[in-house]
């Protein structure tokens, strides 16, 4: 399963120990593909009352819809790289960090140019999530189980559907 046994401090004793907590990380990057793209939808569902608030126009409203679509496109492809080097724990902490705080940022969005920051660095930490995901499945199942814990993974995707 692990590229790596796990340390021997970690009280990880037996292949069964190691498969639960496979399945766990699973999990967890399941949960986190959810609030990924719930994040990424919230803005259409409030779009008329932050159109209002904001008074935004349809093409300012549509800049702060690429800002984010480009950030994350671009993202979504140096964060294959950036998992790669950084790792995927290390990188999971990273976009969730990133993410986080760009959603808590929105709060504080008083005009077109604010609303489209944040939405750029939403962009920026949610793009590395799903390379990081697979590189996660990769590194925790053997060829054989692979497919369904991506599976898993991106089954996320149609629990906001």
């Amino acid at each position: 399963m692990l590229k790596t046994p796990p340390a021997p401090d970690s009280g990880i004793s037996s292949a069964w120990d190691v498969r639960r907590l496979a399945w766990f990380v699973m999990a967890l990057l399941f949960l986190g593909s959810v609030v990924n793209y719930l994040d990424r939808a919230v803005l259409g569902v409030l779009m008329v009352e932050i159109r209002r608030d904001l008074a935004l126009s349809n093409s300012g409203y549509a800049m702060v819809v690429n800002a984010f679509l480009v950030t994350y496109t671009i993202c979504y492809i140096i964060g294959g790289r950036m998992a790669d080097l950084l790792g995927s724990r290390r990188m999971f902490t990273v976009t969730v960090l990133v993410w986080s705080l760009a959603a808590a940022a929105h709060s504080v969005a008083r005009g077109i140019g604010s609303l489209a920051l944040c939405r750029a660095v939403l962009g920026i930490g949610q793009g590395g999530y799903y390379p990081l995901a697979i590189r996660a499945a990769a590194e925790w199942f053997e060829p054989e189980r692979r497919a369904q814990a991506v599976g898993l993974i991106l089954s996320a995707l149609s629990v906001g559907t």
